[in-house]
């Protein structure tokens, strides 16, 4: 990860707020060049221990995708409201990524259609409620867990006006789907320098 942001940093990049670039996309302006957003999903303590000191220092954005339920239940591989609440007042946003980070995809047995879309919307609004009300800022950004969506599942983020994304690699432009954006993933086997620097490019 150091050597990551040291990369962008000694090249110039613009690294900008996701909420930024997905506006000027909306609208058809033209974004800068080398621009980059920076999102990690699943809100797990290390964006708190690890990316938030070096991208406060950078003064760099970043937007973490949150899973609420495991936040309300207090669990201590993920951060807490009040260390999110601190992050927000430094350029870090946070977005819906559903309260219990459900398949959403899987419809349950003997579950009707139309009871799969009540419960996963309300599995997306209970996220969407939790996050607003500890935060104070209403998510507008929904980031398929698992990166696993289908046409249906893209009807209900249109419906209930967000963006989404997914985890498919690629850049963003404005006539992609914007019910799943694609990201470049940069983590795990997918965190060596020089794929790193294919993408970013």
């Amino acid at each position: 990860f150091d050597a990551q942001l040291q990369y962008l940093q000694e090249n110039n990049f613009n690294v900008l707020p996701l909420r930024d670039v997905i506006t000027l996309l909306n609208n058809q302006l033209e974004l800068p060049d080398k621009c980059v957003s920076l999102t990690v999903d699943d809100a797990y303590i290390s964006v708190y221990t690890t990316a938030y000191p070096r991208l406060k220092k950078l003064g760099w954005p970043m937007t973490v995708f949150v899973n609420s339920h495991a936040v309300d239940e207090n669990n201590q591989a993920f951060m807490s409201w009040d260390q999110m609440r601190e992050m927000s007042g430094h350029d870090f946003s946070f977005e819906n990524h559903s309260h219990k980070h459900t398949h959403l995809l899987r419809v349950n047995d003997n579950e009707s259609v139309d009871d799969w879309e009540q419960r996963i919307s309300e599995e997306i609004l209970t996220a969407q409620n939790r996050i607003t009300r500890e935060i104070g800022i209403s998510p507008v950004f929904f980031a398929h867990p698992y990166g696993e969506y289908n046409p249906a599942v893209n009807k209900i983020i249109r419906q209930l006006n967000l963006t989404g994304f997914g985890q498919q690699s690629g850049p963003v432009w404005p006539d992609a789907n914007f019910s799943a954006l694609p990201r470049f993933p940069m983590a795990a086997q997918y965190a060596n320098m020089p794929g790193f620097i294919i993408k970013v490019n």
